[in-house]
């Protein structure tokens, strides 16, 4: 079984999301700097909401604003195993809001062992 999958840099942000839907082996995905924009992060939250095996997802340098980083906290409120790398750095996102999702993550970081320093 794939458990990561590295597919950052590939300009991929149309439909991506759709193909992780189904795919229950992942556990860690790279989907940096592929342009997502907001439909983008609307569609993979709703994808991250029923697919539970994803426990690792980064995401920087993409584009996305307010309206996908709040899909992805409500999908991070739905699904407790899903951490979520790269949001702290998206200037087009209100502070409070990258705020919340880093303290998630980092609380579920903290909480299997990981340092977050």
């Amino acid at each position: 079984n794939l458990i990561g999958l590295d597919i950052s840099c590939n300009g991929l942000g149309v439909n991506l999301a759709s193909h992780f839907r189904n795919i229950s082996s992942i556990q860690t995905l790279n989907l940096s700097f592929n342009r997502i924009g907001d439909d983008q992060a609307i569609e993979l939250a709703s994808v991250l909401e029923q697919n539970h095996s994803i426990h690792h997802l980064a995401l920087f340098g993409n584009h996305f604003g307010d309206l996908g980083a709040n899909a992805l906290m409500a999908a991070l409120k739905i699904n407790p195993s899903l951490i979520l790398y790269g949001i702290e750095d998206y200037e087009n996102v209100r502070c409070d809001l990258k705020s919340a999702i880093s303290g998630i993550c980092r609380k579920r970081l903290t909480d299997l062992g990981i340092p977050t320093d």
